[in-house]
């Protein structure tokens, strides 16, 4: 039997209360100065962001760079640095010697096992605006850039609906 609306709509505050606390818990162990940026872990976490942000044309290089923001801000804070050990360690343990050829399929079912995990919101949360900020993804997304220093988007394609089918002119009245 499925859950009626009601019921989904009462659970939800428990649901969200229960991801901000799991957001905030903080780790039980600070990881020591430079643990995150041993090779190990770093392979690893590339790993784990490919997983979680798998982009078809992005090459290596930008997973490389994500990881290498990430590993700056573990370094700038040791609790966050923590959260990066953790989740190159679980990868690790998880698929033993194998973890840098285990197939998308495997790590999509480890990182669906991993998600209540203290590390998992903090590295997601974290991985979201560092893969969003690089160019190299803009450039696969079609993403130009900001358009401040060219002109703003008003004289630059704000207009340019040509995947869009012309609208009939008896609705709209004549193009300007």
């Amino acid at each position: 039997m499925e859950p009626s609306k009601r019921q989904l709509l009462r659970a939800l505050p428990l649901l969200l209360a229960g991801v901000a606390a799991s957001a905030l818990r903080t780790p039980p162990a600070q990881a020591e100065p430079g643990a995150v940026a041993e090779d190990g872990n770093v392979e690893a976490l590339r790993v784990v962001c490919r997983g979680l942000v798998p982009l078809s044309r992005a090459d290596e290089a930008v997973y490389r760079d994500v990881v290498a923001v990430l590993v700056r801000m573990g370094s700038a804070d040791p609790g966050f640095a923590t959260y990066l050990s953790a989740a190159a360690h679980s990868l690790r343990q998880h698929f033993d010697g194998r973890w840098r050829r285990v197939s998308s399929r495997e790590l999509r079912a480890y990182l669906d096992s991993v998600q209540q995990a203290p590390f998992f919101p903090a590295l997601l949360s974290a991985l979201t605006p560092t893969i969003v900020s690089l160019p190299a993804v803009w450039r696969i997304a079609g993403y130009e850039g900001e358009s401040f220093t060219k002109g703003g988007y008003l004289l630059r394609g704000f207009n340019d609906l040509d995947w869009l089918p012309d609208p009939p002119a008896d609705v709209m009245g004549p193009a300007a």
